[in-house]
């Protein structure tokens, strides 16, 4: 049988305006509110053309700032292009700023039972997913104090385990794997396997060429704006 298109992003263009800051003074500031302030634009994404297939693990690296995030906020619906089309057939689970999903205030459970509210699961089902949730990330003992509390590594483990086991068609994980252990990377990289098997598409982001191979099943450099194939 063949796989099928999950997503398909086709001629994007995203461009910012950046603004040339001459005075910070306030009549400055009330003069430019009625007047077009000077800038330029800056673009990180020109003219990208992608396609993701069922069990597609798609690597992209790329400098700070070369447009990853952009591309991924895009294809989770956040931002929309300025042109060019993205279609994305299934549901997404977007991990788009580590912890960023998590209520620093609530436990590490409570906040494991609110992103399954907050992407369609009941209550039934994220209790029947929790066990493994907190088996995979291994911070059983700290599940009950608050994540506000959490080191980097602890988050990181904690929120690609709920992200694993959401049931979502489309992963997108923008740089998770940066502060993970080796241990942590290993037992990802099986569960992304995983995944492929079950006909789940993920979309990585990343600097360490060597992990993103050996976890990517595609991989991709975007620079200057220009999205080019590495494997």
């Amino acid at each position: 049988m063949s796989k099928q298109v999950i997503i398909n992003c086709q001629h994007l263009e995203k461009r910012f305006f950046v603004p040339h800051e001459t005075d910070k003074t306030l009549r400055s500031k009330f003069v430019h509110m009625f007047r077009r302030q000077p800038g330029h634009f800056i673009y990180p994404l020109r003219d990208v053309s992608l396609q993701i297939m069922e069990g597609d693990v798609v690597g992209i690296m790329g400098n700070n700032g070369s447009g990853k995030s952009t591309l991924l906020k895009i294809i989770a619906g956040i931002y929309e292009p300025d042109s060019g089309t993205v279609d994305v057939h299934g549901t997404v689970y977007p991990l788009l700023e580590l912890g960023g999903a998590f209520n620093g205030e609530l436990s590490g459970r409570d906040n494991i039972l609110l992103q399954g509210y907050m992407y369609g699961c009941s209550a039934v089902q994220t209790r029947a997913l929790f066990q493994d949730i907190v088996a995979f990330s291994g911070i059983e003992e700290f599940i009950d104090q608050k994540v506000k509390n959490y080191s980097s590594g602890m988050n990181a483990r904690l929120a690609f385990s709920v992200a694993a086991f959401m049931q979502s068609d489309v992963l997108i994980l923008d740089e998770i794997f940066s502060v993970g252990d080796a241990s942590f990377q290993e037992k990802s990289s099986k569960k992304m396997a995983e995944l492929v098997t079950q006909h789940k598409a993920a979309i990585i982001t990343g600097h360490n060429e060597a992990f993103l191979r050996s976890i990517c099943t595609v991989l991709y450099r975007l620079e200057d704006g220009v999205l080019s194939p590495v494997l």
